[in-house]
């Protein structure tokens, strides 16, 4: 173990009498050297957002109004797999940058050069990656991953990984212990304050929020030990519409394709900033998300709901 630095302090004089710093934050409501999850249902979408997310990052914008059009600084991107291979990862940026808006050519291609030197994507599938594991019995933080990561991700603002259970497997991890969990929390942190990003897991809800034929997301929903979400500092929360929600917006000729359609988006924990708004996103031509509009809050005849449908994302897309 290194020694303790202790020199990081703060005295009463100067919190009173100077300004503190203002929270930079990454994604709306989470902050440079904190950790959050995106948890959602199976299929709902969580690998597009994700990789969205980093992608508004890496360019400085938020593309596809994930967050309601909030200001993003811009700034380097990690994605880490370790379930979904490059080419999984190769086709959903294809279908990203096909719904980015570009005023003309030369436009374009300043986008692609700047986003290029801010993004890159790592396949670690198959080869056991974790930042903690427990063998015999013992657990322990892998120094030696993180020390590897460290060097990579020098000069990162988002690092995205994809998903916390399977880095949690391959260090023999459950994640419903409470104490596995805290090792697994620690080791990221860890990560997160010396690279100096701010770190983003991909996780699963209960099956029970998954079957429930409401809108409720709470943090309760995440799925394993609550020590995932009590020391998480940013949670959102995906779940695709309900058929019950679905009914009650749509004509009965068209409410089955546009449940298909609709995920809630709603970030239940940001520790650190004021509430962020929750909204709904439209899967939109290759199974990119979408939050540029908002369905209908009531029952629509039949004409006029169909006219807000894209004909050519009637499909539920799994990530």
């Amino acid at each position: 173990m290194s020694e303790l630095d202790t020199t990081k302090v703060l005295t009463y004089k100067t919190a009173v009498t100077t300004s503190p710093r203002i929270l930079d934050e990454v994604l709306p409501g989470l902050g440079t050297g904190k950790f959050g999850i995106i948890a959602g249902t199976g299929g709902v979408g969580k690998s597009f957002c994700g990789l969205q997310s980093g992608l508004a990052v890496a360019a400085g914008r938020d593309i596809h109004s994930l967050y309601s059009n909030a200001n993003i600084k811009e700034g380097k991107v990690a994605y880490i797999s370790v379930e979904d291979t490059l080419d999984d990862m190769h086709r959903r940026l294809v279908s990203m940058h096909k719904q980015i808006k570009f005023k003309n050519d030369a436009d374009e291609i300043e986008f692609i050069n700047k986003t290029d030197n801010n993004i890159r994507c790592y396949d670690f599938g198959g080869q056991m990656f974790t930042l903690a594991q427990k063998q015999n019995g013992t657990l322990s933080i892998s120094m030696t991953s993180i020390e590897k990561l460290v060097n990579l991700l020098a000069g990162t603002r988002l690092l995205v990984i994809e998903t916390l259970n399977q880095i949690a497997c391959a260090g023999s991890l459950d994640e419903n212990s409470s104490t596995d969990m805290s090792y697994l929390i620690s080791a990221i942190g860890i990560l997160s304050r010396r690279v100096g990003c701010a770190t983003v897991a991909l996780h699963h809800v209960r099956k029970e929020t998954a079957d429930a034929d409401d809108e409720n997301l709470t943090l309760g929903s995440v799925r394993g030990s609550s020590v995932l979400v009590d020391n998480a500092r940013w949670v959102m929360l995906m779940k695709s519409m309900t058929e019950k929600a679905a009914k009650a917006r749509f004509s009965n000729e068209i409410w089955q394709k546009e449940q298909n359609l609709w995920v809630k988006r709603v970030i239940a924990k940001q520790n650190h900033s004021d509430p962020v708004e929750s909204v709904w996103l439209k899967r939109i031509e290759g199974g990119v998300l979408s939050g540029a509009e908002q369905p209908p809050t009531t029952r629509q005849g039949k004409q006029k709901a169909a006219s807000n449908r894209d004909p050519k994302s009637g499909f539920r897309y799994h990530d």
